[in-house]
Protein backbone atom coordinates (compact mmCIF):
# COMPACT_ATOMS: atom_id res chain seq x y z
CA UNK A 1 0.00 0.00 0.00
CA UNK A 2 1.21 3.53 -1.02
CA UNK A 3 2.17 5.89 1.59
CA UNK A 4 0.18 9.53 1.31
CA UNK A 5 -3.17 10.78 1.47
CA UNK A 6 -4.61 13.90 -1.39
CA UNK A 7 -5.39 17.21 -0.29
CA UNK A 8 -8.43 16.46 0.35
CA UNK A 9 -8.17 13.39 2.30
CA UNK A 10 -5.27 14.86 4.73
CA UNK A 11 -8.45 18.00 5.38
CA UNK A 12 -10.98 15.22 5.72
CA UNK A 13 -9.02 13.57 8.46
CA UNK A 14 -8.29 16.92 9.94
CA UNK A 15 -11.51 17.49 9.84
CA UNK A 16 -12.46 14.32 11.59
CA UNK A 17 -10.24 15.00 14.79
CA UNK A 18 -11.27 18.31 15.01
CA UNK A 19 -15.12 17.00 15.27
CA UNK A 20 -14.16 14.22 17.51
CA UNK A 21 -11.79 16.52 19.75
CA UNK A 22 -14.78 19.46 19.99
CA UNK A 23 -16.80 16.69 22.03
CA UNK A 24 -14.19 16.03 24.78
CA UNK A 25 -10.97 17.36 26.57
CA UNK A 26 -9.31 14.61 25.18
CA UNK A 27 -6.59 14.77 22.55
CA UNK A 28 -6.12 12.27 19.23
CA UNK A 29 -2.70 12.02 17.18
CA UNK A 30 -2.56 9.97 13.88
CA UNK A 31 0.64 8.70 12.67
CA UNK A 32 1.21 6.86 9.66
CA UNK A 33 4.36 5.11 9.06
CA UNK A 34 6.00 3.54 5.49
CA UNK A 35 7.43 0.67 7.79
CA UNK A 36 8.25 0.42 11.95
CA UNK A 37 11.66 -1.70 11.32
CA UNK A 38 14.04 -2.70 7.99
CA UNK A 39 14.46 -5.72 9.65
CA UNK A 40 18.43 -6.25 8.36
CA UNK A 41 19.20 -9.10 11.02
CA UNK A 42 16.24 -11.15 9.39
CA UNK A 43 17.72 -10.69 5.47
CA UNK A 44 21.15 -11.90 6.91
CA UNK A 45 20.34 -14.47 8.82
CA UNK A 46 17.92 -16.17 5.66
CA UNK A 47 21.49 -15.48 4.01
CA UNK A 48 23.64 -17.48 6.34
CA UNK A 49 21.34 -20.62 6.28
CA UNK A 50 20.97 -20.87 2.56
CA UNK A 51 24.89 -20.21 1.95
CA UNK A 52 25.16 -22.95 4.88
CA UNK A 53 22.30 -25.46 3.48
CA UNK A 54 23.11 -25.10 0.02
CA UNK A 55 26.64 -26.26 -0.41
CA UNK A 56 25.74 -29.54 2.32
CA UNK A 57 23.29 -30.60 -0.05
CA UNK A 58 25.92 -30.71 -2.62
CA UNK A 59 27.81 -32.64 -0.41
CA UNK A 60 25.17 -34.98 0.58
CA UNK A 61 24.16 -35.82 -3.27
CA UNK A 62 28.08 -36.02 -3.50
CA UNK A 63 28.22 -32.99 -6.00
CA UNK A 64 31.06 -32.22 -7.42
CA UNK A 65 30.83 -28.16 -7.96
CA UNK A 66 34.19 -27.86 -9.47
CA UNK A 67 33.52 -30.38 -12.13
CA UNK A 68 30.30 -28.51 -13.30
CA UNK A 69 31.91 -25.47 -13.43
CA UNK A 70 34.36 -27.02 -15.70
CA UNK A 71 32.11 -28.96 -17.68
CA UNK A 72 30.27 -26.11 -18.19
CA UNK A 73 32.71 -24.40 -19.96
CA UNK A 74 33.67 -27.40 -22.09
CA UNK A 75 36.74 -28.27 -24.04
CA UNK A 76 38.60 -29.19 -20.79
CA UNK A 77 40.92 -32.38 -21.07
CA UNK A 78 40.73 -34.80 -17.86
CA UNK A 79 43.49 -33.52 -16.15
CA UNK A 80 42.32 -30.42 -15.80
CA UNK A 81 39.14 -31.25 -14.32
CA UNK A 82 41.20 -33.50 -11.96
CA UNK A 83 43.26 -30.37 -10.86
CA UNK A 84 39.67 -28.92 -10.87
CA UNK A 85 38.64 -31.33 -8.31
CA UNK A 86 41.15 -30.76 -5.72
CA UNK A 87 40.29 -27.30 -5.59
CA UNK A 88 36.54 -27.82 -5.50
CA UNK A 89 36.76 -26.31 -1.72
CA UNK A 90 37.10 -22.68 -3.31
CA UNK A 91 34.20 -23.40 -5.82
CA UNK A 92 31.88 -23.65 -2.59
CA UNK A 93 33.36 -21.02 -0.91
CA UNK A 94 32.71 -18.55 -3.62
CA UNK A 95 29.29 -19.89 -3.71
CA UNK A 96 28.38 -19.36 -0.08
CA UNK A 97 29.69 -16.11 -0.43
CA UNK A 98 27.58 -15.61 -3.40
CA UNK A 99 24.49 -16.75 -2.12
CA UNK A 100 24.84 -14.82 0.92
CA UNK A 101 25.42 -11.44 -0.89
CA UNK A 102 22.77 -11.95 -3.48
CA UNK A 103 20.11 -13.38 -0.50
CA UNK A 104 21.14 -10.46 1.40
CA UNK A 105 20.14 -7.69 -0.89
CA UNK A 106 17.06 -9.22 -2.53
CA UNK A 107 15.80 -10.14 0.95
CA UNK A 108 16.29 -6.58 2.82
CA UNK A 109 15.56 -4.87 -0.68
CA UNK A 110 11.49 -6.79 -0.74
CA UNK A 111 11.18 -9.84 1.15
CA UNK A 112 11.68 -9.37 4.94
CA UNK A 113 8.17 -9.36 5.85
CA UNK A 114 8.09 -12.98 4.64
CA UNK A 115 10.31 -14.28 6.96
CA UNK A 116 10.29 -12.02 9.74
CA UNK A 117 7.81 -13.51 12.53
CA UNK A 118 4.25 -11.91 13.36
CA UNK A 119 5.69 -11.49 16.90
CA UNK A 120 8.50 -9.28 15.96
CA UNK A 121 6.98 -7.07 13.62
CA UNK A 122 4.43 -6.81 16.32
CA UNK A 123 7.17 -5.57 18.90
CA UNK A 124 8.91 -3.57 16.49
CA UNK A 125 5.37 -1.65 15.59
CA UNK A 126 4.60 -1.08 19.18
CA UNK A 127 8.21 0.22 20.10
CA UNK A 128 7.75 2.79 16.96
CA UNK A 129 4.44 4.09 18.48
CA UNK A 130 5.67 4.31 21.81
CA UNK A 131 8.43 6.43 20.81
CA UNK A 132 6.01 8.80 18.47
CA UNK A 133 3.79 8.97 21.66
CA UNK A 134 6.09 10.18 23.91
CA UNK A 135 8.22 12.30 21.20
CA UNK A 136 4.81 14.20 20.15
CA UNK A 137 4.01 14.79 24.45
CA UNK A 138 0.72 12.76 24.03
CA UNK A 139 1.83 11.63 27.49
CA UNK A 140 1.69 15.23 28.49
CA UNK A 141 -2.16 16.24 28.07
CA UNK A 142 -3.86 17.72 31.23
CA UNK A 143 -6.26 14.84 32.11
CA UNK A 144 -4.05 12.23 30.36
CA UNK A 145 -6.15 11.63 27.64
CA UNK A 146 -3.97 11.73 24.61
CA UNK A 147 -4.79 8.62 22.46
CA UNK A 148 -2.06 8.02 19.58
CA UNK A 149 -3.90 5.96 16.42
CA UNK A 150 -0.72 5.04 14.52
CA UNK A 151 -0.36 2.52 11.50
CA UNK A 152 2.43 1.15 10.00
CA UNK A 153 1.94 0.29 6.66
CA UNK A 154 4.90 -2.55 5.34
CA UNK A 155 3.70 -4.85 7.89
CA UNK A 156 0.08 -3.95 7.94
CA UNK A 157 -0.44 -3.21 11.47
CA UNK A 158 -2.50 -0.51 13.59
CA UNK A 159 -1.56 -0.07 16.99
CA UNK A 160 -3.11 2.54 19.66
CA UNK A 161 -1.30 4.00 22.40
CA UNK A 162 -3.52 5.51 25.15
CA UNK A 163 -2.57 7.46 27.94
CA UNK A 164 -3.54 6.19 31.55
CA UNK A 165 -6.52 8.74 32.40
CA UNK A 166 -8.60 7.16 29.18
CA UNK A 167 -7.63 3.68 29.26
CA UNK A 168 -8.35 2.70 32.91
CA UNK A 169 -11.98 4.00 31.63
CA UNK A 170 -12.04 1.68 28.57
CA UNK A 171 -9.76 -0.91 28.65
CA UNK A 172 -7.69 -2.87 26.47
CA UNK A 173 -11.09 -4.51 24.78
CA UNK A 174 -12.28 -1.23 23.95
CA UNK A 175 -8.95 -0.79 22.15
CA UNK A 176 -8.98 -4.06 20.14
CA UNK A 177 -12.29 -2.97 18.72
CA UNK A 178 -11.01 -0.07 17.75
CA UNK A 179 -8.18 -1.40 15.70
CA UNK A 180 -10.44 -3.63 14.16
CA UNK A 181 -12.58 -0.95 13.00
CA UNK A 182 -9.72 0.72 11.09
CA UNK A 183 -8.35 -2.69 9.80
CA UNK A 184 -11.91 -3.44 8.09
CA UNK A 185 -11.48 0.05 5.80
CA UNK A 186 -7.53 -0.42 5.04
CA UNK A 187 -7.99 -3.95 3.75
CA UNK A 188 -10.76 -2.45 1.04
CA UNK A 189 -7.73 -0.19 0.19
CA UNK A 190 -9.48 2.95 1.82
CA UNK A 191 -6.98 4.04 4.55
CA UNK A 192 -7.68 7.50 4.79
CA UNK A 193 -11.55 6.01 5.42
CA UNK A 194 -10.63 3.66 8.20
CA UNK A 195 -8.71 6.57 9.98
CA UNK A 196 -11.65 8.59 10.01
CA UNK A 197 -13.30 5.66 11.54
CA UNK A 198 -11.12 5.19 13.95
CA UNK A 199 -10.70 8.66 15.04
CA UNK A 200 -14.57 8.80 15.18
CA UNK A 201 -14.63 5.92 17.38
CA UNK A 202 -11.93 6.78 19.49
CA UNK A 203 -13.45 10.26 20.01
CA UNK A 204 -16.87 9.23 21.06
CA UNK A 205 -15.25 6.91 23.81
CA UNK A 206 -13.09 10.21 24.88
CA UNK A 207 -16.87 12.48 24.85
CA UNK A 208 -18.35 9.89 26.79
CA UNK A 209 -16.00 9.84 29.91
CA UNK A 210 -14.03 13.50 29.12
CA UNK A 211 -16.39 15.46 28.13
CA UNK A 212 -15.51 19.30 26.81
CA UNK A 213 -14.59 21.36 29.68
CA UNK A 214 -14.33 25.58 29.26
CA UNK A 215 -11.91 27.38 27.78
CA UNK A 216 -10.60 23.65 26.71
CA UNK A 217 -7.59 24.27 24.50
CA UNK A 218 -6.58 22.04 21.96
CA UNK A 219 -3.12 20.60 22.93
CA UNK A 220 -1.78 18.48 20.00
CA UNK A 221 -1.90 18.91 15.99
CA UNK A 222 -4.78 17.54 14.52
CA UNK A 223 -2.70 17.06 11.22
CA UNK A 224 -2.12 13.11 10.17
CA UNK A 225 1.93 12.87 10.75
CA UNK A 226 3.68 10.61 7.78
CA UNK A 227 7.18 8.98 8.53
Amino acid sequence: MAIGFTHEQKHEISQAIKAAESKTSGEIYCVVARKSDDYSVFAIVLAVILAIIIPLLLAVFDIDLGRLVAEAFGGWQSAQINAVNSTNIYWILGLQLLIFIITALVAKANFYTAIVPKFFKHQSVHKRAMEQFLAHGIQQTADRTGVLIYISLKEHIVEIVADSGIHYKVGTDFWDKSVKIILAKIKQGDLAGGLKDGIQEVGNALAEHFPQKENDENELSDSVIFI
